[in-house]
């Protein structure tokens, strides 16, 4: 009997952290799905032409981004669904009337590498467009991201000097 209730506990507590975990993520604009900033309206917020415009990017350049960025897109949309799929599966697991503990954290594992795979791939492609910035375009970027978030009432504490 305790047992089962210790599971059932432990089954809603991993519900619960994955339920509040995405919805922060949707929130704050980094989790997955369809509100990150991939599309047109890069890195949620402003289109793609604005930032070129306040950033000085050559049309080259712009036109490089947005292959990086139509490339990631593109490349992330299996994982998404994958990502998607052992979430729900992660759901069914706790709704049984005895989940099992070992499949449950096996499950979450997956969840949690595919999440991570997700993230680093995002990572990759903001690295392979700050590679194709100048050091005062990438200044200038830091700023207009701050001054945006601002607007927004979303500070992040105090910002460290060495950015």
């Amino acid at each position: 009997m305790r047992k089962r209730i210790l599971t059932r506990a432990l089954g809603a507590a991993v519900v619960a952290c994955c339920v509040l975990g995405s919805s922060v993520g949707f929130a704050r604009g980094d989790g997955e799905g369809p509100r990150r900033g991939h599309g047109e309206r890069g890195l949620k917020g402003p289109g793609l032409s604005e930032y070129a415009k306040e950033l000085g990017l050559s049309e080259e350049v712009l036109a490089q981004i947005k292959k990086i960025r139509r490339a990631s897109r593109d490349g992330s949309v299996d994982l998404k669904y994958e990502l998607e799929k052992a979430r729900n599966t992660l759901r069914d697991l706790l709704e049984e009337d005895s989940p099992r503990e070992s499949a449950v954290m096996s499950q979450a594992e997956k969840v949690g590498g595919l999440q991570t795979r997700l993230r680093k791939a995002r990572l990759r492609t903001m690295l392979q467009i700050n590679k194709l910035l100048t050091p005062e375009q990438r200044i200038k970027f830091r700023e207009f991201k701050r001054r945006k978030r601002g607007k927004k009432g979303r500070s992040r504490g105090p910002q460290s000097g060495g950015e």
